[in-house]
């Protein structure tokens, strides 16, 4: 009776050290997306190309530049709202500007824009979304060297894959001037975003 209490003991003892020293050299269980869940601010920076040309502008050297409903550099600042279940969803105000390389006169094209975008994050890195992008005050200003045109207000989407604070996004809208011209605004992008 004593060797099989001896024995149920030092089993006992085994059991425990060996369930010890597993447990010691488990990683700890990493959480999706590593931020508390609730509101917090966001910033983005985003340089985007495509679209049908608006105009062309040609210097005296004979080289010409393109100016595309699509392109333009876009910095923005807004709130995102992140869930327990790896959603985040943003809203972003901001302001979208393309220039040329003219160095006498300042050609450009400029809007505000207005985006809701929700992702998806697979892990603390990766993550897909999609949303509703919107551009007002859209125009064309030609300095006095060409006409000023002036863009009805577009609504259009947009995807985007990331990892970290860089994602490449789609964005598809159409723009449409005074005249009643239609103009392809989809491009393609780089976005650099900071959420906190």
């Amino acid at each position: 009776m004593s060797i099989f209490r001896t024995a149920s003991a030092a089993a006992g003892l085994l059991l425990s050290v060996c369930t010890s020293a597993v447990f010691a050299q488990a990683p700890m269980v990493q959480l999706a997306y590593p931020v508390h869940a609730g509101l917090g601010f966001v910033l983005e920076g985003a340089g985007e190309f495509g679209g049908d040309h608006i105009a062309t502008v040609t210097f005296t050297d004979d080289s010409d530049q393109t100016v595309d409903a699509g392109d333009g550099v876009t910095i923005s600042g807004g709130a995102h709202f992140h869930t327990e279940s790896n959603w985040d969803f943003r809203g972003t105000v901001g302001y979208k500007y393309v220039t040329t390389k003219a160095n006498n006169a300042d050609i450009y094209v400029d809007r505000i824009v207005l985006k809701a975008v929700a992702d998806y994050f697979f892990n603390s890195k990766w993550y897909v979304g999609g949303g509703i992008v919107h551009h007002s005050g859209i125009k064309f200003h030609g300095d006095d060297l060409g006409p000023d045109l002036d863009f009805d207000d577009a609504t259009g989407g947009t995807i985007e894959a990331g990892w970290s604070f860089v994602a490449l996004t789609y964005t598809f809208m159409d723009y449409q001037d005074e005249f009643g011209n239609k103009y392809n605004a989809n491009n393609i992008g780089i976005l650099f975003i900071g959420r906190f």
